[in-house]
């Protein structure tokens, strides 16, 4: 903590990073999210999480990530597959099977996982990956890949896109989301997104 505490006090200037805007079925009101909107298995594992007797003694000992890997490895099971519809960049695209739908400015979910391995939060976009569920061996290979490599790209069944420019989602089911851990229950989902950028006073690898 301490050491923390020494690394902030000499920062002298803040840096702009980038963050994710959305607003959410028809209402011009915009919302922020720092690092990650999910729907879906994301939103569905956050939720069991929360919702999880083990969580807090897992936190005390340092260990919140297992709890994360408790309830993933049970929502694998539970969770189901769903329709959506993405729109921007000039393209239309449907995914009949989405599953793990992530919205993302950096690497990792879920303590340490890297579901994008090649976003950064100082590039000025917004990652969007998608895994889809044709049967569940499959969909439980693609998920090792990101818990034990960073191989996912080369799969058919996940899809990925950096989007530069604004976009939509739509999603027409009743899903769990997840905004930075926050659960989201919606009967629908249409949704806008677009980046912003906001000054953070955090030291950066010269600094420390």
């Amino acid at each position: 903590m301490e050491k923390n505490l020494q690394e902030l006090l000499k920062v002298d200037h803040s840096n702009n990073l980038n963050i994710g805007v959305y607003q959410l079925n028809n209402n011009p009101k915009k919302h922020y999210f720092m690092n990650r909107f999910g729907i879906g298995f994301d939103g569905a594992v956050v939720n069991a999480s929360n919702k999880s007797k083990f969580k807090k003694r897992f936190n005390y000992v340092g260990f919140g990530a297992v709890s994360y890997l408790i309830s993933a490895i049970a929502m694998v099971f539970q969770a189901k597959s769903y329709s959506a519809e993405f729109e921007g960049n000039n393209l239309q695209k449907k995914f009949p099977n989405a599953f793990l739908m992530t919205v993302t400015n950096h690497p990792y979910f879920g303590g340490g996982i890297k579901i994008a391995p090649d976003e950064k939060i100082e590039m000025h976009n917004l990652k969007l990956v998608v895994f889809q569920k044709n049967n569940l061996i499959q969909l439980i290979g693609n998920l090792l890949t990101i818990v034990f490599g960073s191989f996912q790209y080369k799969m058919k069944s996940v899809y990925n896109k950096t989007l530069k420019d604004d976009f939509s989602l739509n999603v027409d089911s009743k899903q769990l989301a997840q905004i930075d851990g926050q659960v989201l229950n919606e009967n629908s989902f249409q949704l806008n997104f677009s980046r912003t950028t906001y000054p953070f006073w955090i030291p950066t690898k010269s600094e420390k």
